[in-house]
């Protein structure tokens, strides 16, 4: 006894919706394979502020004031003094790097001006200057 013609017609569509969720199924996978190698690109997160950095600035134990603790643009950087800031991690703006690239130069929020930091530890600070101090 030959089959209903609407058993046929059932059968091709089924294949039918098989191959395309079949097909739907394989682009999501090309489409998250895609997505994950370009994760890099797509999330990057940067932390403006002091809070987290571990690349702290080891000063000698006596220094004078003609003492350079760092390039920072090609310039010089001074100590202005000889005493640890107690300074807020989260009110310190990342200025950049070194010219060594070893620790970030930062700025204060709280105190202004065109003072530049080193990070000796968590919330402590040494004033630095691209200019000499007078002895």
């Amino acid at each position: 006894m030959p089959e209903p013609e609407s058993n046929i017609l059932g059968a091709k569509w089924a294949a039918r919706l098989g191959v395309a969720l079949l097909l739907g199924l394989a682009g999501l996978v090309v489409f998250q394979i895609h997505e994950k190698s370009q994760r890099e690109t797509l999330e990057q997160i940067t932390e403006p502020t002091a809070l987290g950095d571990t690349a702290f600035f080891h000063s000698p134990e006596k220094f004078d004031s003609s003492a350079v603790f760092a390039q920072f643009h090609g310039q010089p950087l001074y100590p202005t003094g000889t005493e640890r800031l107690s300074l807020f991690d989260g009110k310190m703006l990342r200025e950049g790097m070194d010219d060594g690239s070893v620790f970030h130069i930062y700025r204060s929020t709280e105190r202004g001006g065109d003072c530049l930091f080193l990070k000796l530890a968590r919330n402590q600070y040494l004033e630095v200057s691209r200019e000499r101090m007078p002895e």
